[in-house]
């Protein structure tokens, strides 16, 4: 019990301590796959030295159905070494799909995104690479109940 308690403490510490440094602004794109596919344009917003605001536009499509849609997301990030980070947070997603039909439907989706990412901005390069996944719970939408989508982001830092 001793034993459950201190890392406990330890993990809860780690959590308020541990912070990255969270850059100004970065704006990029999101390349991903799963469930919800497609490419997205981003754009994170620092808002404290832990924590920041992601706005990401996106676009995706095959021959039965294109999707356009916006997510936004709010960080936790945290520092595993110098310039390599994880982050995590809870996410919300909305959307129009149209079908081959031309039947069109909008969706919402909550969820969370967390993932890793470098910043090379310690180097003096201004450039933020992430892999990061966004399981949502869409409601109304062509997918229906949880998506998943994992992506490989890449940010310049200003």
């Amino acid at each position: 019990m001793k034993k459950s308690l201190l890392i406990g403490a330890f993990l809860i510490g780690a959590f308020f301590v541990a912070n990255a440094q969270v850059n100004s602004n970065a704006v990029g794109i999101r390349l991903g796959g799963g469930t919800i596919l497609g490419a997205e344009f981003s754009y994170q917003k620092g808002v404290s030295e832990k924590n920041r605001l992601e706005i990401d536009l996106g676009w995706n499509g095959n021959p039965d159905y294109h999707v356009l849609s916006a997510a936004f997301g709010f960080h936790w990030d945290f520092n595993i070494i110098e310039g390599f980070n994880w982050f995590v947070g809870p996410a919300v997603m909305v959307g129009m799909w149209t079908d081959i039909i031309n039947d069109a439907s909008f969706g919402i989706g909550v969820g969370a995104q967390g993932g890793v990412e470098y910043d090379f901005g310690h180097l003096n390069v201004p450039v933020l690479v992430s892999i990061d996944v966004r399981p949502l719970w869409n409601f109304q939408n062509i997918y229906g109940g949880l998506g998943f989508g994992s992506a490989l982001g890449v940010r310049y830092i200003f």
